[in-house]
């Protein structure tokens, strides 16, 4: 603040503070040392007498034309605005004299703290300007950030305000118009922009780079507020600078989306190299794009290039997963974008969401896993019957193998299995044990007495071709087919029988399951009419595939209350 009532004695006084030397005078290095002011070693509160005579002095020892321009522009009300805006307002003259004497030392930077901000914001502007080539990345994101922090504590009444108290000691009529500080004003901030762009322009493409991530880092919090308005002018134009790198990087990222789509039916491992080379070429992309997703986050805006960039690597995590049941390749995808990709808000959320999905998934894959092991230790035995001359049966996850004889487990599609009392005179003489397993083309017929052997086997052959040939009959009868077993045709809500005459010949019934009942006698599966006992179709279990399956599957489709076999399994 100044006080309007200082005695013309000091007037004098701080009017004699002003460059002494030639060197001084011919030293316009920074707009500071180019203002008005400076030129003719005037201060804010000379009147315009004093400033005529500056103006001759200072004619002597630097071009006379640029002296009586600068005291033109000192006396005229609208141009003197623009040298007071570039000035420093609010200043006393003795320490803006010494400011610009030494606006190229450490200490200026760290006094210029103390100023009123639209001062600071000038001296701060000088002093990237007379800086010297040896500066360093850090200490240029340094300058240019206090910059923009000062430039945005500027209040234009205050500086109004300040102007004006300035204009009433050196006897100047008043500024009466905001609008015009406000207009000024503008022409500074394009001051300020060009200043820190052509620091920047001092630098190569990677430390400017650094500089400005480091700067939109530092203004935002890391995007967590609002960057200052010249740092978003900055970014724009560092945006515009950077553009031709962005299409690019964005096109590459989508050819290697591409690739690893097409290498999917290869396998996984075939992909995760794409995948990997993927991530090197965002991350590159990133530590460009960074400082524009920093500073446009807070203030809502979305940097379309790489939200497009993020939905194009979650879209292929997705279809990785979804069309090729892959875990790894999508997981990588899904972690990276988490963690590189986070400040994209349209992503995040959705990424997020992956993450958790793919963690379920792989522990479903992990408890799968067990339950595959688990599963092949259960249907995994061997044994050998026969008392002198052995024969080796076996049933593992490879399949089932017979004196010599094997069918894969995954081709196996009909299986029988049985027990045959042998006796005289009603004497029991032992029971022949049959089993028998085929593919669509071959059979493999296994004989023994040995019961235990027996029991183990059809156990084991159970688990490992039953349910899954069950689980087929089910599929079949969804699609609406019909399955023949012996004379009896099965269909997913009933069933086709035989109504057997004494005289006459047979004819086929047809019945709704509910009018169905099941019974086993005699080494047969019955299926008959509940009001007809002539109606009825009986199933060896040793003549006819799979009707122990057929059995399984309808003693637990009647209990449960479904109207179709095939719901069974809803």
């Amino acid at each position: 603040m100044l006080e309007s009532g200082k005695p013309d004695s000091i007037l004098a006084s701080e009017s004699q503070v002003r460059m002494t030397t030639v060197e001084q005078v011919l030293a316009p290095q920074t707009s500071l040392h180019r203002n008005p002011f400076r030129l003719i070693g005037a201060t804010t509160r000379d009147n315009r007498t004093r400033i005529i005579e500056l103006a001759d002095e200072a004619g002597l020892i630097r071009d006379a034309d640029d002296c009586r321009d600068a005291q033109g522009a000192l006396m005229s009300p609208r141009r003197r605005l623009t040298a007071e805006m570039a000035w420093l307002p609010g200043v006393a003259p003795s320490k803006a004299s010494q400011l610009v004497d030494d606006i190229s030392t450490a200490a200026v930077r760290e006094t210029a703290g103390e100023l009123p901000p639209l001062a600071r914001a000038n001296v701060l502007a000088s002093f990237i300007e007379a800086l010297s080539g040896s500066i360093t990345a850090a200490e240029a994101a340094t300058a240019i950030t206090r910059l923009a922090i000062a430039v945005e504590a500027i209040d234009l009444e205050d500086v109004f305000r300040d102007i004006n108290e300035e204009r009433a000691v050196a006897g100047f009529t008043p500024e009466r118009d905001l609008d015009a500080v406000a207009e000024e004003f503008e022409v500074r901030k394009r001051a300020y922009k060009s200043c820190a762009t052509a620091l920047l322009e001092r630098f190569p493409a990677q430390s400017v780079v650094k500089i400005v991530d480091a700067v939109a880092a530092r203004s935002t919090k890391d995007g967590s507020k609002p960057a200052p308005a010249l740092i978003q002018d900055l970014v724009e134009g560092y945006e515009l600078n950077a553009q031709s790198f962005i299409e690019r990087e964005a096109e590459n990222i989508e050819k290697l989306a591409t690739r690893a789509r097409e290498l999917g039916a290869t396998g996984e491992s075939a992909v995760l190299p794409v995948v990997e080379e993927m991530k090197q070429v965002a991350e590159n992309y990133l530590s460009v794009a960074r400082p524009i997703l920093i500073v446009n986050k807070p203030i809502g805006l979305t940097h379309r290039p790489s939200r497009d960039i993020a939905f194009e690597m979650r879209g292929l995590a997705v279809n990785l997963h979804n069309d090729y049941g892959f875990i790894d390749a999508p997981a990588r995808l899904t972690t990276f974008l988490k963690e590189r990709f986070a400040i994209v808000d349209d992503i995040a959320e959705r990424v997020s969401e992956d993450d958790a999905f793919l963690k379920d998934a792989v522990e479903q894959r992990r408890q799968s896993e067990l339950s595959r092991q688990e599963f092949e230790r259960e249907i995994t035995y061997s044994a050998e019957v026969g008392l002198i001359f052995k024969d080796s049966i076996s049933i593992s996850p490879k399949g089932v193998s017979w004196k010599g004889q094997h069918i894969p487990l995954e081709e196996i599609t009909r299986i029988r299995w049985g027990a045959t009392r042998h006796s005289i005179n009603g004497i029991p003489t032992g029971t022949d044990l049959m089993i028998m397993v085929g593919d669509a083309r071959r059979t493999i017929n296994i004989s023994m007495r040995n019961k235990d052997v027996y029991a183990n086997t059809v156990d084991r052959l159970w688990k490992a071709a039953g349910v899954p040939i069950l689980i087929q009959i089910v599929a079949q009868l969804r699609n609406g087919n019909s399955i023949a077993f012996g004379d009896a045709i099965i269909r997913d809500n009933s069933v086709s029988l035989i109504r057997h005459r004494v005289f006459g010949a047979n004819e086929r019934v047809d019945l709704s399951w509910s009018d169905v009942n099941v019974w086993s006698q005699n080494g047969e599966f019955v299926l008959g009419a509940r009001n007809d006992k002539k109606v009825y179709v009986s199933l060896s279990y040793q003549s006819y595939d799979n009707v122990h399956v057929l059995e399984h599957l309808i003693r637990m489709f009647f209990k449960k209350p479904v109207a179709r076999i095939s719901q069974i399994l809803d």
